[in-house]
Parts: structure tokens; sequence; C-alpha cells
């Protein structure tokens, strides 16, 4: 566990690399996923066994240079951390190519749902949204440390609706059916947001994709796999950009073994 005085320091090392050209930035970060394929022994077997499960086409061979790729945008998503939480805005707009309907909310008719996929730069949707468009929205974050919190948090987060067990790249995946069910019943427009990291300083690009056709409809679980089929169809364009070292598949059909 982090302690606070080493909190402060690594939020110190990211204010100073903030000031660096983003290409020198970039470089730096994938240094560190270099080392941390290195280091981040159980993160490193985590995303070959994602790997292995959602591309067995592939040789091992492939998945492993294909893993090591993908710590290398880890690395830089990492590092570049800081330029989300101290550059101006005007730089942040810079480094942001926005392609599509990123203003959907402010005219579409009505409100919008912005569905997030985990890929290395999921955080700079943040951005792309503030800066881009004016509709107040909300968002989620990432399981709480704190377990008695995290029980609660997930308890109040699963209160509309339930999940499914999805095939995702073939394999069954525990999914949420909530988003739609939230979607139908409010009368949301779905936007998927997905966000490219670009070779050295090109920057960002951040997509607001088309809402999928036909979602939400009145199945759920119908609305789950166009969903995951969607996801597979953009991960497939950039695969070591999606977050591999997350363990998608820890939740299993009751008595299955575990799958890593």
């Amino acid at each position: 566990m982090l302690s606070k005085l080493g909190a402060f320091l690594l939020i110190g090392l990211l204010w100073l690399l903030h000031f660096l050209p983003l290409a020198w930035l970039a470089a730096l970060g994938q240094g560190l996923g270099r080392l941390l394929w290195w280091v981040a022994g159980r993160r490193r077997r985590t995303a070959l066994r994602n790997l292995e499960l959602c591309f067995p086409e592939k040789s091992a061979a492939e998945r492993e240079r294909l893993g090591r790729e993908h710590f290398g945008w880890v690395g830089r998503s990492l590092l570049e951390r800081g330029l989300l939480w101290f550059a101006s805005p005007a730089r942040l707009q810079r480094l942001m190519h926005v392609k599509g309907d990123i203003a959907l909310a402010e005219h579409g008719g009505r409100p919008v749902m912005w569905y997030l996929p985990h890929f290395v730069g999921l955080e700079w949707v943040g951005p792309a949204l503030m800066l881009n468009q004016k509709s107040p929205g909300v968002d989620v974050y990432q399981r709480q440390s704190n377990p008695v919190f995290d029980k609660f948090l997930l308890a109040g987060r699963s209160r509309f609706g339930q999940t499914a067990f999805v095939p995702f790249f073939g394999v069954p995946a525990s999914t949420l059916l909530a988003p739609s069910k939230i979607a139908r019943s409010l009368g949301l427009a779905v936007q998927p947001l997905v966000v490219t990291m670009l070779p050295g300083g090109q920057g960002y690009e951040v997509e607001a994709c088309e809402p999928p056709a036909g979602y939400p409809s009145d199945d759920l679980e119908a609305d789950a796999h166009t969903m995951n089929a969607w996801l597979e169809e953009r991960i497939r364009r950039h695969p070591a950009q999606y977050l591999w070292v997350h363990r998608r598949f820890k939740t299993r059909p009751e008595g299955e073994p575990s799958l890593y």
C-alpha cells in the first residue's frame, strides 16, 4: 500500500513530467511498460491468459508480442496521467483529435448515456466531454479498496438489474444488464466513446460513435449480446489497447472453475 508521502511524491513526479513534450513522455512511458512487463508478474500472467482466451487463433509468440505492446500502452497511460491532472485546457485540446458527434447530448433530442469501454486511454474521455460539450453528466469509477464501502456501493449500483453470462470473444462473461434497462426506462440514447492512443507525440483520438442500432430493446440479454459484439469489433481494430490486465473473466457461472 502506497503511503501518503509516497503518493505525494508520485503526484509530484507526474507534475514534473507533464511539462515534457508528449513524444518524450511517450518514450518514457514505453520504457516503464517494458519494466512493468518484467516486475508485474501477476498482471502479466492475467494479460496473457486473457489474450489466450480471446485470441486462441493466435500463436503463443503472437500473443506475447501483443501483451508486450499492451504493457507499453499501459506504461504510457500511467505517466501521461499528469497531463490530465495538470496540463492547461488549451494543451489538452491540442492533444485530442475528436471524431464524431461528441455533442449529441446537446441536440439529439433526448439524454445520452455514454458507454465507455476499458481501453487504456479511457481517462481522456472526461476532458474530451468537458471541453467539447456543455451538458452535465455523471461518471462511475473502479472498485473501492475499503471492503465495507465497496460492498454497499456494489449493492447500490446493482439495484436496477442483474448480470448475465454473455459470450465475449466466445467466452461466457459476467455482463451487466442494468445499462440496457436504465436506458430503456429513461429513454436514453446510448453513445459509445472510444479513446485510441496514437504513437509518439501524435496525441489521442477520441471517437464519439454512432449509438448501436436497436439498442436498447425489450430484451435485456439480447442487448448485452449486441454490446459485447460491438465491443469485440472495436477491440480488434487496436487489440493491444484494450485493458487486458483486468481479470475480465474472474466471475464464472456456478460450478465452473476459475480461468485464472
